[in-house]
């Protein structure tokens, strides 16, 4: 629970200083945020399979069950990750109109600051999709940890990987190179890859 709960704080975080730049991007974050954690969803339940099967193939003794479960289950994630980014990166221009007001009811400011979010929002999805890709496949190599016993691996990797490169490099680039939330999928998914080599 712990390897997930440190990735979640990561993305609270991250809203949190959205908000400490404008509304614009305060809004543009929370759709994503919304988003990833929707997209999340399936790689979440390909990690508790993980979990499940490979930890019963190990409990049994049967170590090429457990290999064998856990390329199915990547496997699996892989596809359907993949799948999932191809629709977001296709629906960017029109995924952030799911979650904004009705504009009939908007005054001028708020119609300009709601036309904002949603190109920023769409400025993002692309780079958002491939982060989905290596997020899922690491959501379920977690599930494959969790299965072995070696959660505190897991725990520890994320740690390392938020909070000692992914969260420094990314504040540096939303505040200091004024990049704004354009950075948080790009860190994210290079922490992901860090924490796989």
């Amino acid at each position: 629970m712990f390897m997930v709960c440190i990735e979640w704080w990561t993305f609270e975080i991250g809203t949190f200083l959205a908000g400490l730049i404008s509304v614009t991007e305060l809004g543009a974050q929370a759709i994503i945020y919304e988003l990833a954690s929707a997209a999340y969803m399936l790689p979440l339940g390909f990690g508790v399979a993980a979990s499940v099967r490979v930890g019963n193939a190990l409990g049994a003794g049967n170590a090429e069950q457990a290999r064998h479960s856990s390329i199915t289950v990547l496997l699996c994630a892989g596809v359907c990750a993949l799948v999932v980014g191809i629709l977001i990166a296709a629906l960017k221009d029109v995924v952030a109109y799911i979650f904004t007001s009705d504009r009939l009811q908007l005054s001028w400011e708020q119609e300009m600051v709601l036309r904002d979010i949603i190109y920023l929002v769409s400025q993002v999805m692309p780079i958002f999709a491939p982060f989905h890709l290596f997020d899922a496949l690491a959501g379920t190599c977690g599930g494959v940890l969790r299965g072995t016993g070696k959660q505190k691996i897991g725990a520890i990797l994320n740690a390392i990987g938020y909070y000692v490169f992914g969260f420094p490099i990314g504040v540096s680039l939303m505040f200091a190179a004024k990049l704004g939330i354009i950075v948080t999928p790009c860190v994210l998914c290079t922490t992901t890859l860090e924490m796989w080599s």
